[in-house]
């Protein structure tokens, strides 16, 4: 079933619609400004996009190296502000993730996806940007 938002925003539409997790986020203040329902699996009922909080968040070596690749990434994005495509392992699962900057209620943002892959074989990181 496809949902119409009240005010019929195209990037509405698409990030309520979206399969997979959907985010936009603040491009300054990392503030979560619209979400779809699968991303809170990721990101809980967080209200900003903080890895550094994430990290301090956990103990365990693993999850903290892969939240480290996740914000390497992050930072990537925002110096290039150039679309941007990974691969990246979280909880030995590997998830195809892309940013795209846009603007949102006259806001620069960007759109977040992510996407899990299901070929388990190849659990690897990697970065197109």
């Amino acid at each position: 079933m496809y949902y119409v938002s009240r005010d019929n925003c195209p990037i509405t539409n698409f990030v309520i619609n979206y399969s997979d997790a959907a985010l936009v986020v603040n491009l300054e203040t990392r503030e979560i400004m619209l979400r779809n329902t699968k991303s809170t699996e990721f990101f809980s009922n967080i209200s900003h996009l903080k890895y550094k909080e994430f990290i301090m968040q956990h103990s365990d070596p693993l999850i903290i190296a892969n939240l480290e690749y996740c914000s390497f990434i992050d930072r990537l994005f925002q110096e290039k502000l150039t679309p941007t495509f990974a691969n990246e392992i979280f909880a030995n699962k590997c998830y195809s993730t892309v940013r795209f900057l846009i603007s949102y209620k006259k806001t620069s943002c960007f759109l977040f996806l992510i996407n899990e892959r299901d070929d388990k074989e190849q659990l690897l990181n990697n970065i197109i940007i």
